[in-house]
């Protein structure tokens, strides 16, 4: 690591994992929504949204440049920063778990955490085909940065085994066009 004197290095490590987790998705946050509104990011990005069901094993069905990209945006700035390796380490480790959390296809509900981390209900929106209707909660594993700039989606009931077509099909339904967030 890096050392600038910038990164809390004498925190323990849980809080310091906790940090990168919250600084890394800032960056990645910033990413993802420019994969929804630059078409040639959209073009690499498109393989997450391909799938036709949500459940744990898409959060990894990434295009391999997206994969390169993200990691640096999001890890660069932690080293650059001084983050340890084993706060690196832990914060990769915790963005994995809630990355198969968040695409589990759970009938489950965190109550208020829904507005901190990107678990399965607020996360559902997201995957949606219609560009309209995934231009929400683009945090990767907390929804800080969502809840900051606006974009966070939690208005209509979380569906189970829900697909992208019947998402979109369900906010014209409901009469929600899902205004893109920028």
């Amino acid at each position: 690591a890096l050392d600038f004197g910038l990164w809390p290095a004498h925190w323990p490590l849980v809080a310091q994992g906790l940090l990168a987790l919250l600084l890394g998705d800032f960056f990645r946050y910033w990413f993802h929504r420019a994969e929804h509104a630059w078409l040639p990011l959209w073009r690499i990005h498109a393989t997450h949204h391909s799938a036709e069901r949500i459940y744990f094993l898409n959060g990894p069905r990434l295009h391999p440049l997206e994969i390169a990209l993200s990691g640096v945006l999001q890890q660069v700035p932690l080293v650059l920063l001084g983050a340890s390796e084993a706060a690196l380490a832990l914060s990769l480790a915790l963005t994995v778990a809630i990355g198969r959390f968040q695409h589990g296809n759970l009938a489950l509900t965190l109550g208020p955490l829904n507005y901190v981390f990107s678990a399965p209900a607020p996360h559902r929106w997201h995957p949606a085909r219609e560009p309209r209707t995934a231009a929400c909660n683009f945090g990767g594993d907390v929804l800080v940065w969502v809840n900051a700039g606006g974009g966070g989606r939690r208005d209509v009931a979380y569906v189970v085994g829900a697909s992208a077509a019947r998402l979109d099909a369900q906010l014209v339904e409901f009469g929600q066009d899902g205004d893109a967030v920028g």
